[in-house]
């Protein structure tokens, strides 16, 4: 394997962000669905709330994206 290709290991501070951004979605996904009365699958929802969801889910990926930069210097 080249040096290039060889895996990363994160540091415990950039685990726990990442254990926290998929909490955050994980979270997020669940919190909908409930408010809602959905069902678990997404293939399932009205095509209106999977455009919420997908758009509330962009906004939090932008949040986490702009908590990388500020944490990490990303």
């Amino acid at each position: 394997m080249a040096r290039d290709e060889e895996a990363v290991t994160p540091t415990p501070e950039e685990r726990e962000f990442i254990e926290a951004r998929g909490k955050a979605s994980s979270t997020h996904f669940m919190r909908f669905v409930t408010e809602r009365g959905l069902d678990t699958d997404p293939d399932t929802w009205p095509a209106a709330d999977r455009e919420e969801f997908d758009r509330q889910a962009r906004r939090l990926i932008e949040e986490w994206k702009n908590r990388a930069r500020e944490t990490f210097g990303l």
